[in-house]
């Protein structure tokens, strides 16, 4: 998880703060909750390290946009992200928020999808809680591969990696469910011994053991014509066969970023 991210969420209802810090916890962010602005420029030292600050518009004392204003003319503070939140419906309100130096905004009351949408968007990409972890981390990946290889090696026989790096749209935290549905599509073009992952980048891996260059090609283009993601050519599909394009797991997946322009 995403453990050394780090988001202070200003509001007096201590309802929304619980919203928010119940949220981005599940996703390893942690969340420190203020009620008004004052504090925040009285004690600075107790927030150093942030990443991200979400700040409501209408606070007792020190209204969000003053506060705002004044955290843009603060050397330390100057280059920090904020999040407004707002309950008004003025678009005045935002106007100045965003002219004060906001980077976004979020209407109250909110969905917790809208509210994780808006933070991956400036912390980078959220890892979904463990009891609904989707995805597959890079070392577990990592470690199939390299089993994969080792039986490769231990066979004489071909292996091959195909890699589908997705448009951002479709990788948003918000259209997880949708990639897990896309993962079992492909899965089911596959032979049984292949295999799908999902990676933590929201690309899909396949692994497609006991086939050389043209075996691999035949599957990447039945892939192709079967799948709705690539009528826009929007997503790109990458190849590398062990042992032509590299003799263990590291060398055939930094082979698949160079083909796909990740790296």
């Amino acid at each position: 998880m995403d453990k050394g991210k780090k988001v202070l969420v200003i509001d007096d209802s201590a309802l929304i703060r619980m919203e928010v810090k119940r949220t981005l916890e599940k996703y390893g962010v942690e969340v420190i909750e203020l009620s008004n602005a004052e504090d925040f420029f009285q004690y600075p030292w107790r927030y150093q390290g942030l990443n991200l600050l979400i700040l409501d518009i209408i606070l007792p004392g020190m209204d969000g946009i003053s506060a705002l204003e004044k955290i843009k003319l603060t050397g330390a503070w100057q280059y920090l992200p904020v999040i407004m939140l707002t309950g008004r419906a003025e678009r005045a309100d935002v106007t100045r928020a965003l002219q004060a130096g906001a980077v976004d905004y979020i209407r109250k009351p909110f969905a917790r999808e809208e509210l994780l949408e808006r933070v991956e968007g400036i912390l980078g990409q959220l890892v979904p809680p463990p009891e609904n972890n989707l995805t597959d981390s890079g070392a577990n990946l990592e470690a199939r591969v390299r089993s994969e290889v080792s039986r490769a090696k231990r066979g004489n026989t071909p292996l091959s990696l195909l890699e589908i790096n997705l448009p951002a749209e479709l990788r948003r935290l918000s259209r997880l469910k949708e990639l897990v549905e896309l993962r079992e599509q492909l899965q089911g073009l596959l032979r049984e011994i292949d295999s799908v992952f999902l990676s933590k980048e929201r690309n899909l891996l396949i692994i497609l053991p006991l086939t050389g260059p043209e075996g691999a090609a035949a599957t990447a283009e039945r892939i192709r014509t079967k799948t709705a993601i690539f009528e826009n050519k929007e997503a790109a599909l990458a190849m590398a066969t062990f042992p032509q394009d590299g003799s263990d797991e590291k060398e055939l997946l930094q082979c698949l970023k160079k083909k796909s322009g990740t790296v």
